[in-house]
């Protein structure tokens, strides 16, 4: 792969500079000096910068295309990620810093050694540079479902990766060396509706999908709540079987240091990977993401199906630690829905005294006893029609 040209730093100067001399321009403090700008020269001065600032704008956003398409073909090919990795851990962390090359070349060395020897170093560089792409796509584009199908796509490949996630796929990569190299920072910044860590479903989830689909395409929300649903349950399977032990010495080798990873990854305070323990998941994970997809139905899409699950799950559920707070939950959803009813009902008839008014039942409805009606629970009657 060509080395790349590292030449960000003088743009974002250039549009500081630009920036910092329409400021001063817009307000010149009283002066006493020989010759100050008229008002006229301001103003042609003033269309010229913003001409200049045009001009690095678009240079900027033509760079950032390059950055991404250079991500995106690494990401494709082992060889070419593990080029741009040695090309932007030398700008950054040898050539920035003035040191020696003898340096670099040591240090190089023991990278290709990690390579040969660590499947999942490269396989984890290359999912990094995936979602660097996007990351960085993301941040230009106007409209988040110009990019909306390939992030769904990003997250369908995380729960089937065939070696244990490396340390670079649990970091954000905005602090990347690939970022650093092409001065990336101020972009990467730009979406705050955005997870930065490759490995994160969760937050990927959270922070773009659900509150896009939400915003905008009600109908597919509760699909890709169990998409995400089983794409986790997948991923604590794939990482379970990573940290058992093999039958050959290699093989017990191999899963005592995948086990040793697994450890030191959630000892770094990496929550997503304790999520996704087995014990943990069945436990307190998935539980709290089948109350979330209900409670989502149940705001957007169809209240009385989720009432109904809510209802179940909370009866399953009652001795859960976090029983009392879904049913705090619930009863504030019901009591919203309670208020609105209340000021959509219209006012009641008064009645003559001595005289006993009975609402008659919907039609179709079976009254039975124990607080139900048509074998639901009493309220979630289906409405004519239903």
């Amino acid at each position: 792969m060509k080395p790349p040209v590292f030449s960000h730093q003088p743009v974002r100067l250039a549009t500081f500079a630009v920036t910092v001399a329409v400021s001063l321009l817009s307000a010149r403090p009283p002066s006493s000096r020989a010759a100050d700008l008229t008002p006229e020269q301001v103003a042609n001065i003033l269309k010229q910068l913003e001409e200049i600032q045009a001009r690095v704008e678009g240079n900027s956003t033509e760079r950032h295309r390059g950055a991404y398409d250079t991500f995106l073909k690494a990401s494709q090919d082992a060889k070419a990620a593990f080029a741009l990795y040695l090309n932007c851990s030398k700008e950054v962390n040898f050539v920035r810093e003035g040191r020696d090359d003898s340096e670099y070349r040591d240090w190089e060395d023991r990278q290709k050694d990690r390579a040969k020897n660590e499947p999942r170093f490269l396989e984890s560089m290359q999912k990094q540079l995936a979602w660097l792409a996007l990351t960085c796509r993301a941040a230009e584009t106007k409209e988040l479902k110009d990019v909306f199908p390939m992030i769904l796509s990003y997250v369908d490949g995380l729960s089937s990766l065939s070696e244990m996630p490396d340390q670079s796929i649990l970091q954000g990569v905005g602090g990347s060396v690939f970022a650093q190299a092409y001065h990336l920072e101020d972009l990467l910044r730009r979406n705050e509706s955005w997870e930065e860590v490759p490995f994160d479903i969760a937050g990927i989830y959270d922070k773009t999908i659900l509150p896009h689909l939400r915003n905008n395409d009600v109908a597919q929300l509760i699909p890709a709540w169990d998409r995400r649903i089983e794409q986790e349950t997948r991923m604590v399977t794939m990482l379970a079987a990573f940290e058992k032990d093999g039958n050959s010495r290699d093989e017990r080798r191999q899963a005592q240091n995948q086990q040793r990873q697994m450890q030191e990854g959630r000892g770094q305070g990496n929550q997503f990977l304790k999520a996704h323990d087995e014990d943990d998941f069945a436990r307190e994970t998935l539980p709290g993401l089948r109350w979330a997809r209900l409670k989502d139905m149940y705001q957007y899409v169809n209240q009385v199906e989720a009432m109904l699950g809510l209802l179940s799950f909370l009866k399953e559920n009652e001795a859960h630690p976090k029983a009392p707070e879904w049913l705090k939950e619930a009863l504030g959803l019901i009591g919203g829905a309670a208020e609105t009813s209340t000021l959509s009902t219209p006012p009641a008839v008064t009645e003559t005294p001595g005289t006993t008014s009975t609402t008659p039942p919907a039609p179709g409805a079976t009254t039975t006893g124990g607080g139900t009606a048509g074998g639901r629970p009493a309220g979630l009657e289906p409405a004519s029609g239903q």
